[in-house]
Formats: structure tokens, sequence, C-alpha cells
């Protein structure tokens, strides 16, 4: 990219989302949800920078008329040290969702009392599957399960 590209300086690595690098790559993914008892929901999810590093972008997709495929934005605000998840999906819903991340899991959340949704991503030691575990509760009821998934890494992309 040409140096005298607008804001070409800033596209830079953010360390505040290093911790995020795990997720790097292209997942295959099968998926669980209480609305589809007893079908394995398959589809692909992806992370790669974006902007040179200065942002994570996810993008999801399950190969199923009722779940919609989405993107999402991770950024962060060195001030106050959080990370943020814009999510928008094509059903033409987004939300932000504040971000908790540790040593090889991540976690995010939507806190809209009338839906509130809550999933986990653990990878394990190897770095070549994830399972994620989602919950979710309405108007400020009990959690229950929502989607949840297994990643296979299909290649690592940085």
């Amino acid at each position: 990219m040409p140096e005298t590209c607008v804001g070409a300086k800033a596209r830079r690595l953010n360390p505040a989302l290093q911790p995020l690098a795990f997720l790097l790559g292209e997942w295959s993914t099968v998926g669980t949800h209480p609305a589809a008892s007893g079908e394995d929901l398959p589809g692909t999810t992806s992370f790669a920078w974006a902007e040179g590093g200065a942002f994570l972008v996810m993008r999801s997709q399950i190969e199923h008329k009722d779940f919609p495929n989405g993107l999402a934005i991770f950024g962060s605000d060195n001030v106050l040290g959080t990370i943020t998840m814009c999510w928008f999906d094509e059903r033409g819903i987004s939300r932000l969702c504040p971000v908790s991340v540790g040593e090889g899991w991540v976690s995010w959340r939507h806190d809209d009392p009338n839906f509130m949704q809550r999933v986990t991503i653990t990878a394990d030691a190897g770095g070549r599957r994830m399972v994620s575990k989602g919950e979710m509760a309405g108007n400020s009821g009990a959690w229950g399960d929502d989607l949840s998934q297994v990643f296979v890494r299909e290649r690592v992309s940085f």
C-alpha cells in the first residue's frame, strides 16, 4: 500500500489485540442449537487481522437457513483497557459486545435484558481445535443453551 494512502501510518499491529492472535485462521465448525435439536450445524469461521493488525475481523456462516451469516470487528480502547466486538449479520442486526480474553480463551456478551447472549471460545493446547459454549436468556430470565460449536483449524492466516 503506498505511503501516500490516507491513514497509512495507523495500519499497524494493535498490541491490545495480541491476546486474540490464537484465533487467527480459517476454521471449519460444527455446532448445536436447541432450535435445531438433533441437527449438526456445519459452517466456517475465519479470523484475520485488518488494517495491518489495527483490528481483528471475524466472518462466520452456518449452512442452515435459520442461522445468519455475520461478521464482526474487534477493536480496543487503550485508555479503558477494553476490547469490544462490533457484530453485524445478514438480517441487519448489529450489536456491540464487551470482550474478555485470557490465555487461550475469549468471551463476549450482549447485555440487552430482553435478549442476552454470551459465548466463550476455548482453544486446545495445540491450537488445532477450539470449543465454544453459547448461552442465552430472554426477558432477564434464566440462562439456557445457545449456539455451541467445535472449531477445527483448516488454515492459519496472519
